[in-house]
């Protein structure tokens, strides 16, 4: 694309700290956040070119900059956008009299200030700059203010190439998604545990989710939640979503276990069914919503004992923060006003729970409960949704270990027949499964342990 003077386009800053990796990963994360930022473009429709633009920012040429600027500040790496013009580096005479008239209109009757930014070897320093084209709109001015101004008017020169900065959209920071593995996070739908999938989607890993289905849950909703997230903040990935009924378990744990101790044996179940899964489909770490003694299950000692019944590596993001920081972190990402709406826990004890779990004790509770119950709840109680795909009423694929009878089975590559039930496997088995189940097919996922996930969006 070539520029014209006074042309207006979108400047995308990434995240500072990217900046701070070395030549390779910091290229290797460039190379991730373009393809998000284009990603995020086709997801919204929007017409829009991207370009390298100065150091490391990316430019962005688009008829229409107030739709392109929000979505793009929705990316994971984003630091900030911001509407530009491209002005002339020359003689500060021609810098001057090209700015003054395109900032006239903000500062016009409001006390103003001028930064200028400057890189490159230029006939003019950068205070001479602002004293300059501070001169010259004076007039039209309250005054200037350096300290307080109503407006700011800011000139950033790299080299032979120059901006008027204007309007700006904050983005979230972080690193971009996709510049670490994908993880699989336990979605409730309540209010802690989608800020803890948004903190480590933050980080650059996209998230599955899973959900355990209880009587007291609400799995459309949760679904709801998980869709909100990814559509807002997931340019860059393609989640899935895994439900797992759960509810022959807790009629178990009814049946066989004392009151007091329900809560950390359900939650230690909850994390076993969670390691098979991530396990079977190759994630390396889990994410829960837990917050230090926020609940009876998240006390220091119920979340040691409950540790000591499983292998998996588990990520708590919200570990230190209180309730009312995750309930602002909640309202700022966008998922409150939904999660406030469900339920946040299911409680399965009548009377006092268990807050001082003893690892021993927990692990004699468990042996006690029949030894096939998680692998049950996944090789038969399980379903799952491409998140891309899901809309309000859309059935969830049921997930098999083998074919049903009389279904044909469809393997990776392989074209579906036209009509019928039919089971399908493959790394893009849940994708496919979902676009035939939102035609009204009959079909199942066939999973194999240790499935791989598919490749990155298409546009990276």
């Amino acid at each position: 694309m070539t520029e014209h003077l006074t042309d207006e386009l979108l400047l995308v800053s990434p995240a500072g700290e990217i900046h701070l990796k070395s030549r390779r990963t910091r290229r290797r994360m460039r190379d991730v956040l373009r393809r998000d930022l284009v990603d995020a473009l086709g997801r919204a429709a929007l017409e829009a070119e991207l370009t390298d633009g100065p150091g490391d920012r990316f430019t962005a040429s688009t008829p229409d900059p107030s739709a392109v600027a929000p979505v793009l500040a929705r990316v994971m790496g984003v630091h900030r956008v911001e509407r530009a013009r491209v002005v002339p580096v020359g003689p500060l005479d021609d810098l001057v009299a090209t700015v003054a008239p395109l900032a006239e209109p903000a500062i016009a009757g409001r006390r103003f200030a001028v930064r200028v930014r400057r890189r490159g070897e230029h006939g003019w320093t950068t205070v001479e700059a602002e004293r300059a084209l501070g001169s010259a709109l004076l007039g039209a001015s309250a005054g200037v203010d350096l300290d307080h101004p109503d407006v700011t008017v800011r000139v950033h020169v790299w080299g032979e190439r120059a901006f008027l900065l204007g309007e700006r959209w904050p983005g979230p920071g972080g690193l971009p998604l996709g510049v670490h593995p994908t993880l699989l996070g336990l979605l409730s739908g309540g209010i802690d545990s989608p800020v803890a999938i948004w903190s480590m989607m933050r980080r650059g890993s996209p998230v599955d989710v899973v959900h355990f289905v209880l009587d007291c849950a609400q799995s459309d909703h949760a679904l709801a939640v998980a869709y909100g997230l990814w559509r807002t903040w997931g340019a860059g990935s393609r989640p899935r979503a895994w439900l797992v009924d759960f509810r022959k378990v807790a009629e178990a744990l009814q049946d066989r276990v004392a009151d007091r101790d329900r809560q950390v044996l359900l939650k230690s179940l909850m994390l076993r069914a969670a390691e098979a899964l991530a396990h079977e489909q190759g994630h390396p770490a889990l994410v829960t919503g837990d917050a230090m003694g926020q609940v009876s299950s998240q006390t220091v000692s119920n979340l040691v004992a409950i540790d000591r019944t499983h292998s998996a590596v588990v990520l708590r993001p919200l570990i230190g923060m209180t309730k009312e920081e995750i309930t602002q972190r909640a309202r700022s990402v966008g998922t409150y006003e939904l999660s406030a709406r469900a339920r946040e826990v299911c409680n399965l004890a009548t009377g006092p729970v268990e807050t001082a779990a003893r690892p021993g004790r927990v692990r004699r509770l468990l042996e006690q409960l029949p030894d096939a119950l998680v692998d049950d709840a996944l090789a038969v109680h399980r379903t799952v949704v491409a998140l891309p795909a899901w809309e309000p009423g859309l059935e969830p694929v049921p997930v098999v270990h083998e074919a049903p009878v009389d279904v044909p089975f469809v393997g990776a590559g392989a074209r579906p027949p036209a009509s019928g039930p039919v089971a399908l496997g493959g790394p893009d088995a849940v994708e496919r499964a979902t676009a035939l189940a939102r035609e009204g097919r009959p079909v199942w996922v066939v999973v194999r342990p240790g499935g791989a996930r598919p490749g990155p969006p298409a546009g990276g």
